[in-house]
């Protein structure tokens, strides 16, 4: 993988490796923490169709949070992979099948003296479950896609896009950052 698969730091070229590899890592522990919360947040039993939007919404988080993981591994990147994540990828089929208990979900557990990570996690970049008027305006869960916090810096999308055409070996339209992610785990799988 070549060196312009890396965002441009902002600490000179010799970073950009360790840009992209922080940046990834704190979204995967963002979406960590995102996903703790909205377990936390879920809907009783007696509304099905708010718990059918939150089930594809989970899904949409752990799609595009595979699809970082691996763009991650192709770029020769180790991340830490939490606890959580790990849970729900291995037994979402059967906690949407049969309920869960939010006492076996794994704890989203940090350091609350180190600030970066108390940035990630009492502020999370799209709260929805906690706005169930909004959910209730909006039933469609089509109508939504997870979309990592890259703070507006459109370098991450370009490259994903760049090594999106690579894999295909073709031009690629602009496209969402979800489809971008899409086309890299397919490439991927």
């Amino acid at each position: 993988m070549s060196h312009h698969n890396f965002l441009k730091s902002p600490l000179g070229p010799e970073m950009n490796r360790c840009w992209t590899e922080i940046t990834i890592d704190f979204n995967i522990i963002g979406a960590a923490s995102n996903l703790r919360k909205i377990f936390e947040h879920f809907p009783p039993e007696n509304q099905p169709w708010m718990r059918r939007i939150f089930w594809h919404r989970i899904q949409r988080l752990m799609n595009a949070t595979t699809s970082l993981m691996g763009h991650s591994v192709l770029l020769g990147i180790t991340l830490t992979l939490h606890p959580i994540l790990q849970h729900v990828a291995r037994n979402a089929t059967a906690m949407e099948a049969d309920g869960f208990n939010i006492d076996d979900i794994p704890p989203f557990e940090w350091d609350s003296t180190d600030l970066t990570f108390r940035a990630i996690v009492t502020a999370p970049s799209d709260a929805w479950w906690e706005d169930l008027n909004a959910l209730r305006e909006d039933p469609d869960p089509m109508n939504w896609e997870y979309i990592p916090n890259m703070k507006g810096n459109n370098q991450f999308w370009e490259a994903l896009k760049e090594y999106s055409e690579e894999a295909a070996g073709q031009n690629i339209p602009s496209q969402s950052p979800s489809r971008l992610l899409h086309n890299i785990h397919n490439s991927i799988a």
